[in-house]
C-alpha cells in the first residue's frame, strides 16, 4: 500500500527512514574497512621494501662477514698454537744455557766428549790431562748455584793417549 502525505511540509513529521540509515552506516563501514586495509597494505609494502633493502645490505656485507669468520678462525688457529708453544717452553729448560754454563765451568784442561741428558740430570764423559783436573772441575761443579749433587762415577786413566777419561752425573736445579 501507498501512502501520500498531503499535508504542507511543515507540517508533516519527521520521519527517519532506516533504509537511508542503514545505507549511510553502511558505506561508513565500508569506507572503514576499505581504510584499513588499505593503511594495511600500505604498511607491509614498506616492510617489504625495507626487507629488500636490509637483504640487498647483508649481501653487500656478506664478503665482509666471509673474511672476518675466516680471520676469527685464522685468530683461533694461531691462538691454540701460541697456547702450546707456551706451555712446551714452560716445560723445557734451555739447553743452550746448560750448556753455556757448564763450558764455563770447564777448565782448559778437561775435554767433554759426550752429555747425556735425562729428567733433571746430566750425564758427563769426558777426558782430562790428570786426576787433579778432574778433581778442579768436579769442585767447580759443587760449588755451583745451577747444578747439585755432582757424583762421579768412574775414571780410567788411558796409557794410549795419557789422558783421564772420567764419567760423572750432576743434578741441574734450575730444571
Amino acid at each position: 500500500m501507498i501512502r501520500i502525505n498531503l499535508l504542507p511540509p511543515d507540517m508533516r513529521g519527521r520521519r527517519i527512514r532506516l533504509r537511508r540509515i542503514v545505507g549511510v552506516v553502511s558505506c561508513l563501514i565500508f569506507l572503514l574497512c576499505g581504510s584499513v586495509y588499505g593503511y594495511g597494505l600500505y604498511a607491509e609494502l614498506q616492510l617489504r621494501a625495507e626487507l629488500q633493502q636490509m637483504q640487498s645490505r647483508y649481501e653487500l656485507l656478506r664478503p665482509t662477514l666471509d673474511r672476518m669468520m675466516a680471520t676469527q678462525q685464522q685468530q683461533q688457529q694461531i691462538n691454540g698454537k701460541s697456547t702450546i708453544l707456551l706451555n712446551l717452553t714452560r716445560d723445557r729448560q734451555s739447553w743452550h744455557a746448560v750448556l753455556t754454563h757448564i763450558g764455563v765451568l770447564t777448565p782448559s784442561t778437561v775435554w767433554l766428549t759426550e752429555m747425556e741428558g735425562g729428567n733433571k740430570h746430566l750425564v758427563l764423559k769426558g777426558m782430562a790431562v790428570s786426576y787433579p783436573d778432574v778433581a778442579v772441575f768436579l769442585e767447580k761443579l759443587m760449588s755451583d748455584t745451577f747444578f747439585a749433587e755432582p757424583v762421579l762415577i768412574r775414571t780410567d786413566k788411558d796409557e794410549e793417549l795419557n789422558v783421564t777419561r772420567f764419567e760423572l752425573t750432576v743434578k741441574i736445579k734450575g730444571m
